[in-house]
């Protein structure tokens, strides 16, 4: 048997391939965007946990591990160029984290008196110098 290619055939299996290969681009696109926005929900939801975990400060020990985890939820998974998914997962992930953060800042402040707010560098210096049992006016802000 002898298969005939002809013009019509030709053009057929052009468009067949055109077709296939749109479809597939279309559909990884469609795939890697609804991955990223499955991924940003579940880090949301582990950013509300670990700001309600976290936010319970009862002694110096978990004072710090918040003020250890202001940074940490600053710079985890920000939406930005090559991480962004839809635009509504993305502002509840940035919802979540403000949120959180500002639940941290409120117990540490409460607990320790200072205000540093969401500066991260300050509260990490004061984690490191209670971590050391470094007296109390060590952890004072400078002026």
């Amino acid at each position: 048997m002898r298969i005939r290619f002809t013009t019509r055939s030709l053009l057929a299996a052009t468009a067949v391939l055109a077709i296939i290969f749109a479809t597939a681009t279309i559909g990884l696109r469609w795939l890697t965007h609804k991955g990223v926005e499955i991924h940003q929900r579940s880090i949301t939801r582990e950013i509300i946990q670990w700001g309600n975990e976290y936010a319970q400060i009862n002694n110096d020990a978990s004072a710090i591990r918040a003020a250890e985890l202001i940074g940490y939820i600053k710079t985890y998974y920000v939406v930005g160029d090559g991480y962004r998914g839809p635009d509504e997962s993305g502002r509840e992930l940035e919802i979540a984290r403000a949120t959180s953060l500002r639940q941290l800042v409120e117990a540490l402040e409460v607990y320790t008196g200072l205000r540093f707010g969401d500066d991260h560098a300050a509260w990490s210096r004061w984690a490191e110098s209670g971590k050391r049992g470094e007296p109390d006016d060590a952890r004072e802000p400078p002026n």
